[in-house]
């Protein structure tokens, strides 16, 4: 069996000294350059023996001596939990997370392995429900809301140039806390979390954002971009001759109307969800929900969420079907029943927000139909998901609102 290496990651790397600073953590932290020295040399063996290697260090020491070993081409660890857990609990005061950029680091190559949860540090969404801001309606402790804000993080954490790491089921809104069976003990495998589709928004949202990153490389991980995180309305501005990218989120947890800056006027496009904007002036006035986000290029290209989010196939003992498509007056759903069973349905517009929900019921096998006007339920044009959950199965079915 044939094992591939891509290189090596290095636990505490800062122990690699000979300078004894006798349990003192804040002078073993220091810049060291007998370190660094010693440092160089692993870099340069490894590399003696595959030019292409990856050596990643867990380093946290100086600024300055991790400046240096990432202009050697080492990459290093950045931990910025604390800010995007802040930012996503909706606590903006302490929510600036402009460490994970490398720049604003003064280093010269985009080698910080930034990330937002790790094995050492506590979970978004755990600390979410646990600690979440609220007001009104809107309150992060809410579980749906809960994982429900991890697109937004994640929207304002995968496209920063350099390499980010994602812990274990980040992407589908992990909530165990670090101290579940003790700090250092086995946490749940959850696996059926892909089977949520809440989650199954949060994977989608991951997934078109690294394919996104990945298919436009020379544009997301070059140096001429600004980042604007320290308030409660976030922006990143992305500059590029092929494409510009402009992306901005509202972290608060009430509404908000903000006056964008683009980088020119003329036609954007939402990357997740397909429409478009005029941006005929600046600045151009954006209203802005509680936890929503936008990113938006001045190049269409495909959502990835459209073509990802397609009718599922499932054994739920579900028939569904809902007419006319598109719509524009009334929602009528035919629902075929196997057995006597527990339904929810909801509507989800195409950021995975829930913005209707019928209240569950109890119907027996059989067919059903149902009505609803599309003014009383108050949607707003554009694509949205009908899904009915029976148990640990959905049915989703797409429908265009006119």
């Amino acid at each position: 069996e044939e094992f591939n290496i891509d290189g090596y990651r290095f636990d505490l790397s800062k122990g690699f000294t000979q300078t004894n600073t006798l349990g003192n953590t804040n002078l073993w932290g220091q810049y060291d350059a007998s370190r660094i020295a010693i440092w160089n040399d692993y870099d340069e063996f490894i590399h003696s023996v595959d030019e292409d290697a990856y050596v990643i260090l867990e380093h946290f020491a100086d600024n300055n001596e991790e400046r240096e070993l990432s202009n050697n081409n080492m990459m290093l660890w950045g931990n910025l939990n604390h800010n995007y857990c802040e930012a996503s609990m909706g606590w903006n005061s302490n929510s600036d997370f402009s460490w994970i950029d490398y720049q604003d680091r003064g280093w010269s190559n985009p080698y910080l392995v930034g990330y937002m949860e790790s094995h050492d540090e506590e979970r978004q969404v755990f600390k979410n429900v646990t600690y979440g801001n609220s007001n009104g309606s809107y309150n992060i402790q809410d579980s749906a809301i809960a994982v429900d804000r991890m697109k937004l993080t994640s929207t304002f954490f995968i496209p920063i140039a350099g390499p980010k790491m994602i812990w274990m089921f980040g992407e589908l809104g992990y909530d165990y806390s670090i101290d579940f069976n003790g700090r250092t003990g086995i946490k749940p495998t959850r696996w059926d979390y892909y089977d949520d589709w809440r989650r199954r928004f949060v994977y989608n949202n991951y997934s078109a954002l690294i394919n996104l990153k990945n298919d436009y490389k020379h544009i997301f991980n070059q140096p001429d971009y600004d980042l604007n995180v320290a308030g409660a309305v976030k922006t990143i501005l992305i500059n590029h001759s092929e494409m510009n990218v402009f992306i901005v989120g509202n972290f608060d947890v009430i509404d908000q109307s903000t006056s964008l800056n683009f980088q020119h006027t003329g036609m954007w496009y939402d990357f997740m969800t397909g429409d478009s904007i005029n941006v005929e002036s600046m600045p151009y006035d954006l209203d802005i929900e509680a936890g929503e986000y936008r990113l938006y290029t001045d190049v269409k290209i495909d959502s990835p969420l459209i073509q990802g989010i397609e009718d599922e196939v499932n054994n739920s003992g579900v028939s569904l079907n809902v007419y006319p498509n598109p719509v524009s007056e009334n929602i009528n759903l035919d629902l075929y029943l196997k057995d006597n069973s527990d339904i929810e349905i909801g509507i989800v517009d195409m950021q995975g927000k829930e913005v209707v929900v019928i209240p569950e019921q109890t119907l027996p096998g059989g067919m059903h139909s149902m009505s609803w006007s599309v003014d009383t339920l108050g949607l707003s044009s554009g694509l949205h998901f009908v899904i009915v959950k029976n148990g640990n199965y959905n049915s989703m079915k797409k429908i265009i609102i006119r």
